[in-house]
């Protein structure tokens, strides 16, 4: 099969049957779909560096997660209570 060069990385071409970026016969768990979209709140636990270390406050299970500080809004500070909604987050307290 001959080799796609562009920008990028080189996938080697696209398999027979499949478009670019459409993953047409490939075992994708049985939905192509987004699942938990929903919004989530999180704490700001700890600032380490260009990182802020989030864990959620709306689940059963807390989950912690390393954001890194440029994705946040400016003015994020360790106690700072975010929502993460239409993939943006905002400071709600």
């Amino acid at each position: 099969r001959p080799v796609q060069i562009g920008v990028g990385r080189d996938t080697g071409g696209t398999p027979e049957g499949e478009t670019p970026g459409h993953p047409v016969g490939r075992d994708t768990g049985g939905t192509s779909e987004v699942k938990n979209m929903e919004p989530i709140h999180y704490l700001v636990t700890k600032i380490q560096g260009d990182y802020a270390i989030l864990v959620t406050t709306d689940r059963p299970e807390p989950v912690e997660a390393p954001v890194a500080l440029a994705l946040l809004p400016d003015g994020v500070t360790e106690g700072s209570r975010l929502l993460w909604e239409n993939l943006e987050y905002t400071i709600i307290g």
